[in-house]
């Protein structure tokens, strides 16, 4: 989604830069791929879309216009691949179920977990840096990045549970951050060419740079490896063997299954876990126990195996221990892990 975002971005550069039929052609196939791929994408590339075209002339109605037809254009080829489950099925509900929850937004959790995540994902002084380029940028610069700060808003409003508490949700933008940064990188460039000559800047920047790798690379080494991997590899191997490799699993799994499904070569759904069931209870819903969660999400999936890894979210859902013993048998216990095959 990133990279195809950030393709579709300089396609919307090239065409605010000199407009014509091949450009905008392929700066809507190029959205609209970005679109496809993840509906998410709609936060980074559709505010730039609309920022550069509303201020590239001077004829507002025609630009409007022109705008909505290319805009409209952007998203077919989404609605026509997502169009169906949202209309008829479950997919917005169950996209927006938990993630975008208002009364977030004037608490201390949101503003508090977002700095943490812009701590976590950019840094502070990145971020800050990433800013003031955006501000000292040129003025084909200062729309752009107006408009990705613009998305970079509107995406925290529309996940406010999610933004706060998930890094991985702000990786998209590290390229926006990065952006901004070189704008106040390039500014600087051409005042210190007044005072000093290209080579002797250049030779700077070559150190500088080697510098950040230097250390970079000494932060970054020793979480390249995960302590255990090899012992969790096998587990999955062990999961995979003993589920033969079905298709119709459940998982209780601090990675909603994700690796264990790659690992284990097994595939099925996910069952909320403690901090899952907690976020279920910021929009004020009611709480409900597992035997009506199972009939409502998972009795027509009928599924063979119910995997659990996370053994914490397992001891705090009595309901769930219950629904395990009037339907499974449990059929493998590990220390790190059970399996259950269902009965009923």
């Amino acid at each position: 989604m990133t990279l195809a975002s950030l393709i579709a971005l300089l396609a919307l550069v090239r065409l605010y830069e000199k407009p014509g039929p091949d450009r905008r052609a392929a700066a809507i196939a190029l959205v609209g791929l970005a679109l496809l791929i993840k509906p998410m994408s709609v936060f980074l590339t559709i505010p730039v879309l609309i920022g550069l075209h509303l201020t590239r002339g001077n004829r507002p109605r025609l630009e409007a216009g022109e705008l909505i037809i290319t805009g409209g254009l952007c998203f077919i080829p989404a609605l026509l691949y997502y169009g169906y489950g949202a209309v008829f099925g479950n997919f917005v509900q169950d996209q927006m179920r938990t993630r975008f929850v208002p009364h977030l937004i004037l608490t201390s959790f949101f503003w508090g977990g977002l700095l943490r995540q812009v701590r976590r994902v950019f840094t502070v002084p990145v971020f800050l840096l990433a800013v003031v380029g955006s501000v000292l940028a040129p003025r084909l610069g200062k729309i752009l990045m107006l408009s990705l700060w613009v998305g970079y808003a509107a995406f925290a409003v529309a996940f406010t549970y999610h933004m706060p508490t998930h890094d991985y949700y702000h990786m998209p933008y590290i390229a926006v951050v990065g952006l901004g940064v070189a704008a106040l990188a390039s500014w600087l460039e051409a005042r210190a060419l007044a005072w000093m000559p290209r080579l002797a800047l250049e030779a700077v920047v070559l150190a500088t740079c080697a510098v950040i790798a230097v250390i970079g690379t000494q932060a970054a080494w020793p979480k390249l490896e995960i302590p255990g991997a090899a012992a969790e590899l096998e587990r999955y191997r062990q999961i995979g063997e003993i589920t033969d490799h079905d298709t119709r699993v459940l998982f209780l799994d601090l990675e909603y299954g994700y690796p264990l499904m790659y690992h284990a070569e097994v595939a099925g759904d996910t069952w909320p876990g403690s901090d899952d069931l907690n976020a279920e209870m910021l929009d004020g819903r009611p709480m409900i126990d597992a035997n009506k969660r199972f009939a409502r999400d998972y009795e027509g999936f009928k599924p063979n195996y119910f995997v659990i890894t996370d053994l914490e979210s397992l001891d705090a859902q009595p309901d769930l221990q219950a629904l395990l013993n009037q339907r499974t048998t449990l059929i493998h216990k590990d220390p790190h892990y059970r399996i259950y095959k269902f009965t009923s």
